[in-house]
Order: structure tokens, then C-alpha cells, then sequence
């Protein structure tokens, strides 16, 4: 049996989801006030002005805090669903039922908040997904994230205990940044993906619209290489 480990935003998906999903919630909780604020959040966090984990505790306390978190994921789920065509890579998505059909574990690691990728699971059968927690009290969304972000020598962490758990015959990882570097180092094949865009206001325009909360799935090409990186232990 197999291990295969996929991180969410740019490998499962074409786009990151955060903003999107943030501006989605947002409506359906009529407090489009609040994507403002969290639009900028994410510039002082894109200039290092603040964490990824002050970043994402920013979303937790200006949109989720005090929400129901089945309310919270269902909605998320309706936002994938909606937007499948263009948000989901067909090429992975099919890699992961091949995978699920002969028998293999597959599951997510992100750095994205969980409730904003827990609602995956169900869409595309997948055995687990580990991502950054949002403190949960009575089944409300808190104030900030438990414990670390799941990103570097967390994600390598994850797949530590998960194959702790199974005898892998092979550990195979994808992703798309250097959040993800640890968690190659302990599989025994990884790949990344690269996008190319077909010009540099095609990126530009990529971005741009990300900043709004939209997806972006136009103007480039991506394809997944092998990443070649010094293996640790399991």
C-alpha cells in the first residue's frame, strides 16, 4: 500500500482558495465589510509586515469566531461544489480516484485553515485531511489557531505519524511551494507543481483577481516535475 500526500491550494486547485472563499463566506453572512479588512490583511501579510498565523488568526477573528463550524464547512462545501470546473485540477483529481481504486491512502496537507478544506474530503473521497486548526469551543468557531501552522516540518510531521500508523510501501507527495520542502524530504518521491503564465500581465491579472476573491484559472499552464531533494527518515 501507498501513501499519497497532496497539499491543497495550487495542486489540488489551480488558485489559492482563501480569498475566494473568505469573500463567499462573507456574503453569506452578509458582512462584506469584513472581506475589506481581510483584503488588507493579506497585503501587510504578502509585504512581511505580518505572519502567515496572524494572517489567517485575522480571518478566524473578523469572519468565523462564534460561527457554527458544520454551518461554516457546509458553506465552504457549497463554494467547491459551485465552482468545481474551474477551481479543481482534473489531472490530480483523477490521480487521487486512481489512486483510492487500487487501494492506496491518500490524504491533504495544508496550511490553509481547516474548515476552509475539511469540506474536500467528501468531494474527492479522500482517506484524511490535516490542516491548520481553528480553536473550536461548543462547536463554535474561537478566537485563534491551535497550536502551529501545518506548513514545513509540520506537514513532514504529519506524514511521520500517519505512516507510523500504516506500513507504506511508498511515500509520493505533491505541492507547489517551499511550505512544502519538508514534507518531500520524508516521502520517497515528490513532485511540484509549476505554473507558466502565458505572459506577465496574465500573472499580473492572476493576482490581481485573487485580491478580489475571485478564482483564476485562465492564462497559464501547469504541470507537476519531480522534485529531487535529499530524503529523510520516516
Amino acid at each position: 500500500m501507498k501513501l499519497f500526500a497532496f497539499d491543497f491550494d495550487k495542486t489540488i486547485t489551480f488558485s489559492d482558495t482563501i480569498l475566494p472563499v473568505c469573500k463567499y463566506l462573507c456574503r453569506e453572512y452578509h458582512s462584506n465589510f469584513s472581506f475589506l479588512l481581510i483584503q488588507l490583511s493579506y497585503l501587510l501579510f504578502r509585504i512581511n509586515l505580518i505572519s502567515s498565523m496572524t494572517f489567517k488568526e485575522n480571518i478566524i477573528r473578523l469572519l468565523l469566531e462564534g460561527k457554527n463550524i458544520m454551518e461554516i464547512e457546509s458553506k465552504v462545501e457549497n463554494f467547491f461544489i459551485r465552482n468545481r470546473s474551474e477551481l479543481f485540477n482534473t489531472d490530480i483529481v483523477k490521480i487521487i480516484a486512481d489512486e483510492k481504486k487500487l487501494g492506496n491512502k491518500v490524504v491533504i496537507i495544508s496550511s490553509n485553515l481547516n474548515l476552509f478544506v475539511n469540506p474536500a474530503k467528501n468531494i474527492l473521497n479522500v482517506d484524511n485531511v490535516f490542516a491548520t486548526k481553528v480553536k473550536i469551543t461548543r462547536d463554535k468557531a474561537g478566537d485563534s489557531i491551535e497550536g502551529e501552522t501545518c506548513s514545513g516540518f509540520e506537514k513532514a510531521k504529519v506524514i511521520k505519524k500517519y505512516a507510523s500508523q500504516f506500513k507504506f510501501d511508498e511515500i509520493i507527495s505533491y505541492g507547489d511551494s517551499s511550505g512544502d520542502f519538508e514534507m518531500f524530504k520524508v516521502s520517497d518521491k515528490s513532485y511540484i507543481a509549476e505554473y507558466h503564465f502565458n505572459s506577465v500581465i496574465d500573472g499580473f491579472l492572476c493576482r490581481f483577481k485573487y485580491l478580489l476573491g475571485k478564482i483564476c484559472s485562465k492564462g497559464f499552464e501547469v504541470n507537476f516535475v519531480e522534485f529531487h531533494t535529499e530524503k529523510s527518515s520516516h
